[in-house]
């Protein structure tokens, strides 16, 4: 049974849409039932229910972070229902700097937990692993150039960059991008897809979320995450994580497309421009 045929039949008539894409190695979607609406996750691997699963033990009561209404499994697959978020996310909601400072204090909240908590979280990222990956991503960058119609110059500019500073390793979310954090119509914000929680610097986080939220809304929901979270990293401490963070996902994107990827533009502009100040 399919993730999307699992969810109908869980849904016990209620409808059914699926949200982000499909394909993922996890499923999430929105079910209208008959007693009002809620978020279905299904997981293709046990692994991604346990790691997620550990990660919301972590998590218990922290303000921002899901709420989990039923576990289960069904022929071997398993499942997770939460509350209702909102229907909106900061990538679709119009400018709400009330809401993206909400994502800041959550954030800040994450990084705050006792991280001897969160020892059972394997695969987490040291300052000496974010500077191996930082060059390695651009290695991989440079085989999509063509298609991405990408210069050279702005791959080698970005390499010229020293790697990103970090501190000491916290509880991250890893992905808080505009996508991941719903906001209802009370404008209150839940982040959600927690199966790649670990220990990283903060500064991953941090400037993930402020990128991606001032691509999709503009820089000053990028001030306005800042003042939630209630710190901020300098332009040039800003600048390396920022480039990298958009490889990675020029990278992702790359990977699971064909053909010439003109949609990226607005993406690949940003990296030169960062990389070639």
């Amino acid at each position: 049974m399919d993730a999307v045929q699992l969810a109908r039949g869980l849904a016990d008539g209620g409808r059914v849409n699926q949200l982000g894409t499909p394909g993922d190695a996890t499923h999430t979607f929105r079910v209208h039932s008959s007693t009002g609406p809620y978020i279905l996750k299904i997981y293709d691997k046990e692994s991604y229910a346990r790691r997620e699963e550990r990660s919301f033990n972590v998590l218990a009561g922290t303000p921002g972070t899901p709420v989990i209404l039923e576990r289960g499994d069904t022929e071997e697959t398993h499942w997770v229902k939460f509350a209702d978020p909102g229907a909106w996310t900061m990538a679709t909601l119009p400018e709400n700097a009330e809401a993206a400072r909400s994502c800041g204090a959550i954030v800040r909240s994450i990084h705050q937990l006792d991280t001897a908590n969160v020892t059972n979280l394997h695969g987490g990222m040291t300052a000496d692993q974010v500077a191996a990956d930082y060059q390695s991503t651009f290695q991989r960058l440079s085989r999509f150039r063509g298609r991405l119609n990408m210069g050279a110059d702005a791959i080698e500019a970005a390499v010229a960059i020293p790697p990103p500073r970090c501190s000491a390793p916290t509880f991250s979310h890893t992905n808080p991008s505009a996508t991941n954090f719903f906001v209802n119509d009370e404008s209150e914000v839940t982040l959600f897809d927690w199966t790649w929680a670990t220990l990283t610097p903060p500064e991953w986080d941090f400037s993930l979320a402020y990128w991606s939220l001032g691509a999709s809304l503009g820089s000053r929901a990028s001030t306005a995450f800042a003042e939630g979270y209630g710190a901020a990293l300098s332009d040039e401490d800003l600048r390396p994580w920022i480039v990298y963070h958009i490889a990675s996902y020029l990278i992702r994107v790359a990977e699971t497309s064909s053909g010439r990827l003109e949609h990226l533009r607005p993406s690949v502009d940003q990296l030169t421009a960062f990389a070639t100040l």
